[in-house]
Order: structure tokens, then sequence, then C-alpha cells
């Protein structure tokens, strides 16, 4: 069945490359093209509607946690592979898991408290519980409104009114504008005469037996949930997502049963990257069953859309309580921890095991900068995905949480909306802390110089280029740069080299065109190897530039940082 279910991906492939110029499974086969960078990984193709996968916790933590570290080749024995899906420019093509969006274009303020809503919540009017809400560690009920929409809704534990719904809200903002698919989610206040109980509803008791719901049972929820001092309830109403759901998606492996699915999991750069972005949120329960594969039909075709959900244990919370110290710092059971632990006999005592209480504001929870180091956060347990992060697809998710704005950061926290303003102002710094942190320690791993834009002068064509680093440092200390410039089919000749005293690079007419006649094969000609450097610096921008003599003009085929 397996043997059968990869011919059968393989043809699909096939298929797919040559009508739809989809990315390949196999390492980027070529460093640089002349034809235009991979923009869609179109993996949306008609298929039939595939079975529901689920995995429970327990599956998720003990597989996670103790099957996949002791199946798999240890990691000081494996060599590094690169993410599969990238293009030319070492950038992620929109695809039915992710779609560009803060990183490739700035995301106006409006937009970013937007994010992925149709409506602004439920409609005005009564709501109508439809099934009381059994799984998960938060209460809730399924509602319809007036419109028709059903939304979950999720509430606060009691004494930590606005922390989780707070953090879902602001987590579901900024993993949209990051580019991930997530469900519409906002703040919603109202009192109890507004539940009307539908006849029909059912309910799951904590027997495992499915009843009728009650009006006592709808009040027994309400007892386990925070209420503002008035008696209205807040709630986080998350709008049911278009399509059929059909299970969970793995960080490891395919769907055998959706032939789009053809890259392995831990090959996705915006798997692995995730790792980056959960750092940032502190999305320490990130797993299986966090996220959510909908069967969706768009434009006559019906395929799985991958969604990211459950964001309560984001930020300073942990859904029904704040984050524990560790939290962030260690895995639930993490063995590397214990190692050090049991090699200094006990001696070995890391920060986090203090029982210093650090929350500020119960409406945030405990979520702090001051000991982050990014590199070191870790998930509640071990992810493949997360495992395999190397440099560059940390450099790729930095570059998109360096996008970010103060002015959006402090858009993203408003629709938490936090009453008291101190702690809005807080949990803003500590996102903002903590992006700075994301861009030092990704940046300083590669060489960071980016953004490559081309501009044809009177003279010839000038390459400009951003320094992310001086440029994230906000340092105006002088910088120069190194550059070399040679045929992309022979690395070794150098058509010129020199020295900048500023991002810009200008190549005159004469340089063009021993470009343009460079290269002894089609893929070649006409295509020269850049390469930039801080003066002094080891760690270098490699790009491939393609100059057409015929139209006088130069084109970015290719870049690798």
């Amino acid at each position: 069945m397996r043997t059968y279910r990869w011919l059968e991906a393989a043809v699909f492939a096939l298929c797919l490359a040559s009508s739809c110029a989809l990315t390949t499974v196999a390492q980027r086969p070529h460093l640089y093209s002349k034809q235009e960078p991979i923009r869609l990984d179109f993996d949306m193709q008609n298929i039939s509607k595939p079975a529901t996968y689920e995995t429970g916790y327990l599956w998720d933590f003990s597989n996670n946690t103790f099957i996949q570290p002791f199946t798999k080749a240890p990691r000081f024995g494996r060599k590094s592979v690169e993410a599969y899906n990238v293009n030319v420019l070492d950038e992620v093509p929109n695809s039915s898991w992710f779609t560009n969006r803060n990183g490739l274009r700035q995301m106006s303020v409006a937009e970013i408290k937007r994010g992925p809503n149709e409506t602004d919540g439920p409609a005005p009017g009564p709501l109508t519980v439809v099934k009381g809400k059994t799984n998960g560690i938060t209460p809730g009920f399924q509602v319809k409104d007036s419109r028709g929409d059903i939304y979950l809704l999720k509430f606060d534990p009691i004494g930590y009114l606005e922390m989780s719904s707070g953090a879902e809200a602001i987590s579901t903002r900024l993993f949209y504008a990051i580019g991930y698919n997530v469900p519409q989610n906002t703040i919603y206040r109202f009192r109890r005469d507004q539940l009307k109980l539908d006849p029909k509803a059912t309910f799951t008791d904590s027997m495992g037996q499915k009843r009728q719901l009650t009006e006592a049972d709808i009040d027994a929820i309400l007892k386990l949930a925070a209420s503002y001092p008035n008696g209205e309830y807040r709630a986080l109403a998350s709008k049911f997502l278009k399509g059929k759901p059909v299970g969970n998606f793995k960080f490891a492996g395919v769907r055998e049963d959706d032939p789009n699915d053809i890259i392995p999991h831990e090959h996705r750069r915006d798997l692995r990257g995730l790792r980056v972005f959960a750092a940032w949120l502190n999305h320490n329960d990130i797993r299986n069953g966090n996220n959510l594969d909908m069967f969706v039909k768009e434009d006559g075709r019906e395929f799985i859309r991958h969604y990211l959900i459950d964001f309560g244990s984001t930020l300073g919370s942990d859904t029904a309580f704040p984050n524990s110290n560790e939290v962030g710092y260690a895995h639930q059971v993490d063995f590397g921890e214990a190692r050090k632990s049991l090699l200094t006999f006990g001696l070995y005592q890391p920060h986090w095991r203090s029982t210093e209480n650090r929350v500020q504001f119960t409406s945030v929870g405990n979520f702090a900068s001051d000991k982050f180091k990014p590199h070191q956060w870790k998930s509640n347990f071990p992810m493949e995905a997360f495992q395999n992060l190397t440099d560059r697809d940390a450099y790729w998710a930095a570059k998109i949480v360096a996008s970010f704005t103060d002015e959006q950061i402090r858009a993203a926290v408003a629709t938490g909306e936090l009453s008291d303003p101190k702690a809005a102002e807080y949990l803003t710094q500590q996102l903002i802390k903590r992006r700075d942190a994301i861009a030092q320690e990704y940046f300083n791993r590669n060489a960071a110089l980016d953004d490559l834009q081309l501009q044809q002068t009177s003279n010839g064509w000038v390459i400009n280029f951003t320094d992310l680093k001086i440029q994230f440092a906000r340092n105006n200390d002088e910088t120069t740069y190194e550059y070399q410039l040679s045929p992309a089919g022979n690395p070794n000749q150098i058509l010129a080299k020199g020295k900048l005293d500023s991002p810009r690079l200008e190549l005159s007419s004469e340089l063009l065109r021993q470009i343009a006649t460079s290269g002894s094969t089609e893929a070649d000609r006409g295509v020269a190897q850049l390469k930039l450097k801080r003066t002094g610096d080891k760690k270098e921008m490699v790009a491939w530039v393609f100059y057409e003599d015929l139209r006088k003009h130069l084109r970015l085929v290719g870049q690798l940082n």
C-alpha cells in the first residue's frame, strides 16, 4: 500500500510539475534559473474526500517524546537537509499551507486588526446554544447567531479574566499576518439571558454519555467561566471554518490519502520556521491536536487546506492558568535537562526552576522577554519539523518576525481588548523585545544582506541591497562591504570585485556586456554570480543576476543567504 501511495504521488507530482510549475520534492536542483521564480506551489488540485485522521494528546505526547526521538538517527549523526519547498530566491511560495503576507508587503494597521475575520463576531441579538463543548481544557459551547453562523465560545479561567481569550485573539492576528491559515477569532461579551437553548442540543458528560443539553448544563459551564463584576461574560468566539474537518496534520511524513501532499512535513520550511514564530508568541502547546485539515471547495476544486487552531496556550497563558516558569524552556519530559542534572549530581539548577511568581498582570499571565533565547526555546514536546530547523529556515522566519513594526504589534494586542492599559502596554513591549531578540539571534547567524532591488540608470544598472543586521539594530555606524562578480558557470573567473561604502553596487555598461557574453551553456549564458559581505565578515550572501543584452534588462534569478 505504501509503495502504491508513493507511485501515485510521483505520477501526480510529475503532472503538476509539467502543468503548474510546482516546486519539486527534491532539494533545489538549481541555485538559479532564468525562469520566473515560483510564487505559487499549486497543491490545490481536485482530490477525493479523504478519511478523517485525528490524534489525541496522549498519542501526540508519547509519539513525540518517546517514539520519534528514539527511532530516528541521533541528531549528531544526521546531516542537516535544507527545506524542499523553497524557490530559487530561497523563499516559500504560497500554498494550501502558507500565504506570504506581512513579510511580503507591509500590512496596514486595519488589516492587522481584522486578520482573517469576515465578520465582527456573532451578530447582535440572542445566541442559540446548539452543543456543549466537551473536548479541550476550557469550558464552552457551540452557538448559532441570527445570521446562522456557528461559533465556538471559549471562556477564561476564574481568576484570570481576559488571559486565554486575549492571548488567542492576539495570536490569531499575528499568525495570520505571518502567513498561516487560522480561524476567525474575536472577543465577545454577553449576558446569560442572551443564550437560548436549542431543544436538539446535545452534550457528552464526564462519563462519556451523550445526552440532551439542559439549561442546568449551561449554568454549570458558566460557573467555571470568569466574568466581569457587572455580570457580563467574556468569551473567545471562534467561527467555524468553511469546509469539512478531516482531522489533523502531522509534523513529519505526508498524509497518505492526499495526493497533493507530496513534501514530507519535516522538510517544509513553513513548518520548520513555525518554531521561530511559536517562540516569539510562546506557543508552547503547538502539536498535531492543535491544527486542523479542512476539506474545502474553491473554484470548482476540492482539496485540503491546512489550519493552525487553538491559541489559548500562547503569550503568558497556558489556557487554564498562567504559564509555569519552565514553559518555553523545557519539554514536559526533557531528557536533555535530566542529563544535565544527572551529570552535575543535581548542582545544575536552571533559572526556570525558581518558584518566583512572574505574573505581573492576571490578564497577561506569565510572559516575559528578559531571559528569552530564541534558539533555545522549546515547545511542550519535541517536534520533528522543529528539530530539523536550519539557519536558513530560521533566517526566513526571522525576517518575517522583524517585518512587524511596533505599531503593528500594538494593533494586534489591541484586539485582545485588555481592560488595563498597563497590561496591554506591558504585553506589547514584551512582544517587541522578543521580536528584537529573534532578529538579533538569526541575523547574526547569516550574512543578512537582503532585499536586492535592481534599478536601471543612464550608465547601466544599480543593485541596491539592505543590511538587515544594521537596519534592525538601528545602528548608524559606517559599514563597508566587499563584492565579487563572476560568471555563474565559472565562479573562479572574476569579472569585478571591490569595496562599497554603502549598500549600493553600480554595474557599468561594459561590465553588463561581459556578463551577457559569459557562460558556455544556455542555462548559464548571461548569468553572473554576485557575492556580498561586510568587510571583515566571513558570512556572505550569494545572488545570481541575468542580463539580457537584447532587452538591456537585468533580473535577479537566484539568491542564498
